[in-house]
């Protein structure tokens, strides 16, 4: 099993609190690299994408779309307990 990795570089004062995203923005949300849906994380602290196993951080409520900023995730891990 894989290390989880940690959205750190997208914390404030390294604190990760839950996100409070809209459910219908949720619905909406797909993964900027393949179009598919988004789960949120078990730690409620970015959206991951089970096609290209991939994390995107939420920074102040804000999904952070950007592939490149996108951290390895496995679907039921969660990536802010590293």
């Amino acid at each position: 099993m894989q290390n989880a990795p940690s959205f750190d570089n997208h914390t404030r004062h390294g604190i990760i609190n839950s996100m409070s995203l809209a459910p219908d923005l949720l619905k909406i949300l797909v993964c900027p690299r393949c179009k598919g849906r988004l789960l949120l994380t078990p730690a409620e602290d970015g959206l991951g994408c089970s096609k290209c196993l991939v994390a995107y951080p939420v920074t102040d409520d804000i999904p952070v779309m950007i592939f490149e900023e996108a951290v390895p995730w496995t679907p039921g891990a969660d990536p802010g307990n590293a």
